[in-house]
């Protein structure tokens, strides 16, 4: 293998009328995503993406859009992984989740999980105090090593009162949660 290549992982909107039948039932992520999301109540994805018609006023809800994305993406990431020596991953919004999978820095559990998760609290009401936001904090030292200390501190502003939630889950926050935690954590 001599081609190198840049694996881009795309954000929201990218699961289209097009992206119908792209999830081989027998793939073991796409099992693995239906067992997880099992646990949330939620239609399967094969159900959506074996639909007959593209519906946006159901294929594009957070909920369903979200973990579609994923998987395609992660499935397109497998395949050229397949093809090409990968330099590096990248991703826009919602790819930053799938990024974080195809490169190997959450296991598949928790990445699904993680876009899930986002996605069902971009369906729920903001809370009060204005639009939420999202806190990206590393979790690595400078060697990208796991930092006790770094979880530490995330563990602390969490027991404080920010959510009920473990550490590493998303949290749902007003704009001025977001800031204090920022600061917090600074």
């Amino acid at each position: 293998m001599t081609d190198r290549a840049v694996l881009a992982c795309p954000g929201r909107g990218s699961y289209s009328a097009g992206s119908l039948g792209s999830l081989p039932a027998d793939h073991p992520w796409v099992m693995r995503a239906e067992q997880l999301r099992a646990g949330y109540d939620l239609e399967p994805l094969l159900s959506l993406d074996r639909a007959e018609c593209f519906d946006p006023s159901r294929h594009l809800l957070p909920v369903h859009a979200s973990p579609l994305i994923f998987l395609v993406s992660l499935l397109d990431a497998e395949v050229a992984v397949g093809d090409h020596t990968v330099s590096a991953v990248l991703g826009n919004s919602l790819g930053w989740y799938t990024a974080l999978a195809a490169a190997g820095a959450l296991p598949f559990d928790d990445a699904f999980r993680l876009v899930q998760e986002m996605a069902i609290m971009q369906q729920e009401p903001l809370p009060s105090g204005g639009p939420g936001g999202q806190v990206i904090y590393p979790l690595a030292d400078a060697a990208w090593q796991p930092d006790p200390t770094l979880h530490a501190a995330v563990r602390a502003v969490l027991d404080a009162g920010y959510s009920t939630r473990d550490a590493g889950e998303a949290l749902g926050l007003s704009q001025s949660r977001v800031a204090q935690l920022a600061a917090e954590l600074a």
